[in-house]
């Protein structure tokens, strides 16, 4: 008996719900920690800087753990170092939960972000090594749908926690999640079996990225994804301050209006899995990139011409809801070709992510943060979609 038949499957939806909580325990860290950040700078004696710089080494942290993780896993398999890179996020939370001092949180913060990479890059790997074609894209629907949850629960129950425990709380909470996410994922078969595994070693461990960055069929809608991700990646960084000083949204309001808008995502990602199988991934992404740039469109007059703020909400819910069908629908058709190289594909992917999602947002910030300048910006990112979407090959 083979390691990778040696464990039996779960049913494909109980197993599809466990990839998409793995791939979302990195980012949960994110939000769930949020509401908690003020007082942890105090109580650590550290400035605003320090809290910022947390966020920051977790991402660094998570950058690591996708380009490093998705090409070993090549190598080595999935599901080993998959439970290594939970067993990694857990035990960060636990010392980020005592830390003494910034220092020790810092790299707590980072340790944890490259376990929560390894989930997320392991996560879609292991989506492509057992689906592909339509398959593969209801089954990357449905992690994406749970996924999207993340954003919704998060800092709500980071809130609460606030309330009755601290800021320490937080991350005993977000231990006992990689507790329970461990327990899970003992449960998941290997998915990689030896025969299909690369040799090479270390040496040859990234030598695979240049030749998927070459390749059309990944690149495309890699590119695809990361800058039709963009109008969310600016609506996360300038939201907050462009929608409550310019539109005099109360935080509450505020608040509200990002669940609702967590919940879209929800519902169109829901809608997605209905269609896929007869339109194929290719139709439904044209479908996606279309309305996001008829709303990011409509978003940038409201902002520009002064009205009201309903004006802007009603468009706005659509430009972030397109975030459930462009996730699952473009990484299914970046994978598709890449079934010799998955790990370093869906790390190449992760790659090209973080990259557009670290840079065009405090960049545009840069200019001021004002709802005009979001509207534009989220304007002119969807209808730069458009250029990689004219190469992405027509299959699926």
């Amino acid at each position: 008996m083979t390691e990778s038949n040696a464990r039996p499957l779960p049913s494909r939806r109980r197993l599809l719900i466990m990839l998409g909580a793995l791939s979302a325990f990195g980012p949960l860290s994110f939000d769930m920690y949020l509401p908690g950040l003020p007082q942890l700078t105090r109580d650590l004696g550290a400035g605003e800087t320090g809290g910022q710089l947390s966020l920051s080494v977790s991402m660094i942290g998570m950058g690591i753990g996708q380009v490093v993780i998705g090409p070993l896993s090549d190598q080595l398999g999935r599901r080993r170092l998959l439970l290594m890179g939970v067993s990694l996020f857990t035990v960060a939370a636990v010392a980020c939960a005592l830390t003494p001092s910034l220092e020790f949180l810092l790299l707590a913060r980072l340790l944890g972000g490259i376990g929560g990479g390894a989930g997320a890059v392991l996560a879609r790997s292991m989506v492509r090594d057992l689906f592909s074609g339509r398959e593969a894209a209801r089954a990357f629907g449905i992690t994406a749908l749970v996924f999207g949850v993340a954003p919704v629960v998060a800092p709500l129950l980071g809130a609460l926690l606030m309330a009755v425990t601290g800021w320490r709380g937080i991350f005993v909470a977000l231990a006992v999640c990689g507790t329970a996410l461990f327990v899970a994922a003992m449960r998941l078969p290997e998915t990689l079996p030896p025969e299909r595994r690369h040799d090479g070693g270390v040496t040859s461990l990234f030598s695979e990225f240049p030749r998927v960055l070459r390749d059309r069929s990944f690149l495309a809608p890699a590119l695809v994804l990361a800058i039709g991700f963009q109008p969310l990646s600016l609506y996360l960084a300038m939201s907050s301050f462009a929608l409550q000083q310019g539109y005099g949204l109360t935080p509450q309001q505020f608040g509200y209006l990002f669940a609702a808008n967590s919940v879209g995502i929800l519902l169109l990602g829901r809608i997605n899995l209905r269609v896929v199988d007869t339109l194929g991934p290719y139709r439904v992404l044209t479908w996606t990139v279309g309305l996001s740039i008829v709303a990011c469109l409509a978003v940038a007059v409201a902002t520009n011409v002064g009205a009201s703020v309903w004006w802007v909400l009603v468009p706005l819910f659509f430009a972030i809801s397109i975030a459930g069908p462009l996730l699952p629908n473009a990484t299914t058709l970046a994978l598709e070709g890449q079934a010799d190289a998955v790990g370093a594909a869906a790390a190449c992917i992760g790659l090209v992510q973080t990259l557009f999602g670290a840079l065009v947002p405090p960049a545009i910030s840069l200019l001021g943060v004002t709802p005009q300048l979001m509207g534009t910006a989220m304007a002119i990112t969807s209808v730069l979609c458009v250029v990689p979407l004219l190469a992405v090959p027509r299959r699926g």
